[in-house]
């Protein structure tokens, strides 16, 4: 098994983060009426990765799929 640990922070995520917390925090007279409608909102980033893998003398690894890797984000599998 191959780990492959990716930290990846981007300007999206922190502008994301932001505004999470300034419509949580808003006043709540700037809410609008319960009317009994849940809603949902949710993103995703997609990340492409590439890996090259070698044996411990140097040759390449090959016949690898997506199976064969894990990947960690701030210590959390993603």
């Amino acid at each position: 098994m191959v780990m492959i640990i990716i930290r990846a922070h981007s300007s999206v995520t922190l502008v994301s983060l932001a505004l999470g917390v300034a419509v949580l925090t808003a006043a709540p007279g700037a809410q609008r009426p319960d009317d009994g409608v849940e809603i949902f909102r949710s993103g995703v980033e997609l990340v492409q990765v590439s890996a090259t893998v070698v044996d411990a003398e140097g040759r390449l690894v090959g016949d690898l799929d997506r199976d064969d890797f894990e990947i960690f984000e701030d210590g959390q599998p993603q």
